[in-house]
Parts: C-alpha cells; sequence; structure tokens
C-alpha cells in the first residue's frame, strides 16, 4: 500500500514540476490550438457548438478576448461587425453581438 501512495505521490510532484517547466509551451500550444478551432468557427458545425458552449460556460469570449474574432473567417463573411451571441453577458437580453457594444460582451 504504501509502495502505490508513494508511486502516486512522485508521479504527481513529477507532473507539477513538468507543467512548471514547460508552461509557456503547453500556453502557447493550447491558444494555437484555440485560434485554429476558431477559425473553423461556422456556428453550425459541432466544432462551433463546443466554442459556444465553452464561451457562456466560462464566461468569455475569445481566445483572449473580443477582438481574437475579427480575424476569423467567420467575422469576415458575416460582414455585420458582430461575434457569436454565445460572447454576451448572460443578463444582456437584447445582446446583438455588435462590436460598436463592448459593454455587453
Amino acid at each position: 500500500f504504501l509502495a502505490i501512495i508513494l508511486v502516486i505521490f512522485i508521479a504527481e510532484v513529477s507532473a507539477f514540476v513538468l507543467g512548471f517547466v514547460y508552461r509557456e509551451k503547453v500556453k502557447t500550444d493550447v491558444q494555437s490550438t484555440m485560434h485554429s478551432v476558431f477559425e473553423k468557427y461556422d456556428g453550425k458545425n459541432p466544432e462551433s457548438t463546443v466554442v459556444d458552449y465553452l464561451q457562456e460556460q466560462l464566461h468569455c469570449c475569445g481566445v483572449k478576448n473580443y477582438s481574437d474574432w475579427t480575424t476569423t473567417q467567420w467575422f469576415n463573411s458575416t460582414g455585420n461587425n458582430s461575434v457569436p451571441l454565445s460572447c454576451c453577458q448572460q443578463d444582456m437580453k437584447n445582446c446583438t453581438g455588435r462590436l460598436d457594444q463592448p459593454q455587453e460582451l
């Protein structure tokens, strides 16, 4: 029993040390992956549903902020200068996602 607990403890310490040492690489890789998912966003495909769900649950918009959406194909194709409605604050009932109303995002 002691050996199993010791192995688990060593694994946890190792994971913490590796996470700390490689934190910038992990951060860069996660942001790169998120940007590629946002680039595929069309509001209909399964990845889009996941993006909408995450933005609603985490109360966020974009990778860093709502301006990340301005470089996506979806933003350029809509032509209405707005972000997905999942970026809207949950208490804003009439939010349209327009960038000229950032207080609602």
